[in-house]
């Protein structure tokens, strides 16, 4: 997909980027300063996510989520976090919790 680059737009989210790392750098907190020079020296990255209306919030949910299954099944889950993602159902018939292996 091919978007139309607003030099306007562009201009305006350069402004907030630099407005911001401006109080940042006041703010006088050592690991936000940290943040905000790593920030500048990709400026244009951080430019082209702040004016693009895309978002990759459902996409980093669904890994997260899968992470976190990927995690239980390898032992580094609670028995109460995994018994929550399964339905009452699951849990009557132990489909849930594989049999243990040899």
């Amino acid at each position: 997909m091919l978007r139309v680059k607003d030099p306007e737009r562009e201009a305006s989210a350069r402004r907030r980027l630099e407005s911001w790392t401006s109080e940042v750098k006041a703010s006088g907190i050592a690991e936000l300063k940290a943040f905000a020079v790593k920030l500048l020296q990709d400026t244009e990255a951080v430019v082209a996510a702040i004016e693009s209306p895309y978002s990759q919030g459902q996409t980093e949910g669904r890994v997260n989520k899968l992470k976190l299954i990927k995690r239980s099944m390898h032992g580094l889950g609670k028995f109460n976090v995994e018994a929550a993602r399964c339905t009452p159902r699951q849990l009557e018939s132990s489909a849930c919790y594989p049999a243990a292996q040899p």
